[in-house]
């Protein structure tokens, strides 16, 4: 579990305005990587954004939107 996923957990436990809340939900979703989605003509894009990804980089985060990836072959 990460940071933001135990702060997060924390939020729900107990009182937190709903700014707040959705805030630390967001960066729980764009902390945990997510696999790229193939296109069509072998186009790779982010799971968030769907902004086009350079494979031959691999990077850890999308560029645009700051989506962690995970390039693991599972």
């Amino acid at each position: 579990m990460n940071k933001y996923q135990e702060a997060l957990n924390n939020c729900v436990n107990r009182w937190a305005p709903t700014a707040d809340w959705n805030l630390l939900k967001a960066l729980v979703e764009k902390a945990t990587p997510n696999k790229p989605i193939q296109k069509a003509a072998g186009r790779t894009v982010c799971p968030n954004c769907e902004r086009s990804i350079a494979r031959e980089v691999s990077p850890r985060y999308c560029s645009v939107c700051g989506q962690r990836l995970d390039w693991s072959e599972k």
